[in-house]
């Protein structure tokens, strides 16, 4: 059991492992901690951001992460690299303009996805720290992401329009769109290890809730 001494602390929000299992990256409110799990020992990530975090991966290589921020009045919305070796802020993304929901790193290391309530899927370049492309379609917010292995298509899920959508990261298009049930609302999305498939979680709009599944053959 892996805890900080000392007074209570926030509750964690968002998880994510480096993929050789050592580290863990949690978030508590506003702040990062790694932990390394064969030592036991936890570290801070600095600065803290700004506002609550809302979303966490890490990259394929364990060698960094990624967090991104809700949105309140006070508060821009923020999305970070960090280098896990150093503790410290690789680079700030900016673009969003309302909360981000999701985050994922290319399998390559070199290219990431995010999504948001402002209803777009960005693709950025983090050698660069800059965004390449602005996916747009759905017409609400971005509930999730998720890339295929191969790192070239991505698959968006909207609760506001019961949308997924599959995007092309190489022509930066929408290749294909799957709505839910009428009266239907998506809730979790999730591929398949060889990206053949999508997996997304729906609940009716009906007196009793009625969970279910809906799965897509992406091929």
């Amino acid at each position: 059991e892996l805890s900080s001494p000392g007074q209570a602390q926030p509750p964690i929000r968002c998880l994510a492992l480096t993929p050789d299992g050592t580290k863990a990256v949690i978030s508590q409110s506003n702040q990062l901690h790694v932990w390394d799990l064969i030592t036991g020992i936890g570290t801070p990530l600095l600065p803290c951001h700004s506002g609550a975090i809302s979303c966490l991966t890490t990259s394929p290589t364990g060698q960094c992460a990624m967090s991104g921020t809700w949105r309140d009045h006070l508060r821009a919305v923020e999305l970070w690299v960090w280098d896990l070796e150093s503790g410290q802020r690789k680079a700030e993304l900016e673009g969003h303009t309302d909360a981000v929901t999701a985050v994922c790193i290319t399998p390559c290391g070199q290219r990431a996805v995010s999504c948001s309530h402002d209803a777009t899927v960005r693709v950025w370049d983090l050698e660069r720290g800059t965004c390449t492309a602005v996916l747009q379609g759905h017409e609400g917010s971005i509930g999730d992401v998720r890339l295929a292995p191969d790192g070239f298509r991505a698959v968006s899920m909207s609760t506001d329009d019961a949308t997924l959508r599959v995007w092309d990261l190489n022509s930066c298009t929408c290749t294909a769109v799957v709505r839910v049930p009428r009266g239907s609302y998506p809730l979790r999305l999730a591929l398949s290890a060889d990206g053949s498939s999508a997996v997304c979680a729906f609940t009716s709009n009906t007196v009793v809730i009625s969970p279910r599944l809906l799965v897509w053959d992406l091929s």
